[in-house]
């Protein structure tokens, strides 16, 4: 967040939200791991599947971060 602020694009980018532009990685484990595989990769909120995920991960989760 703080680098989008600094730059004054905070109401574009720096947060995963609606109507804003975001590029992030999915990941199956820590992502500098060896045996982390990457499973997905978002630009601009557009999904580009590069894996198939080793087990069945539909259902409803919730994300929690810690702000810096």
């Amino acid at each position: 967040v703080r680098p989008a602020q600094l730059l004054g694009v905070a109401k574009r980018l720096g947060t995963l939200e609606p109507g804003k532009a975001a590029s992030f990685i999915v990941a199956d484990g820590p992502l500098f791991e060896r045996k982390t595989r990457l499973l997905d990769v978002y630009c601009d909120g557009v999904r580009h599947a590069l894996a198939a995920p080793s087990a069945k991960v539909e259902g409803v989760y919730e994300l929690t971060l810690d702000p810096v």
